[in-house]
């Protein structure tokens, strides 16, 4: 979506990120995959976190479920993707 053209067209704004929140919706999260897998290519130490939703096809390296409400919030790093 308008999102990702976003990002995309604008290298610097994340290029020195370490870490990236994201909330989206699974749909979002699927189609900002792509990027995300770029990013951690060119920053291995990148890290994101995940509210609610879980990135498809990864594997998180922690849930954390002690939020209100028992919400999940997944932790990912290069060793996330599949």
């Amino acid at each position: 979506g308008d999102v990702l053209q976003e990002l995309q067209q604008n290298d610097s704004f994340y290029e020195s990120a370490t870490a990236a929140y994201v909330y989206l919706l699974p749909k979002g999260l699927q189609e900002i995959r792509p990027f995300l897998e770029k990013k951690f290519k060119l920053t291995p130490e990148f890290r994101i976190v995940s509210y609610i939703f879980s990135i498809p096809q990864w594997k998180p390296i922690s849930v954390d479920r002690q939020t209100k409400g028992e919400v999940a919030v997944y932790l990912y790093n290069q060793t996330s993707i599949p």
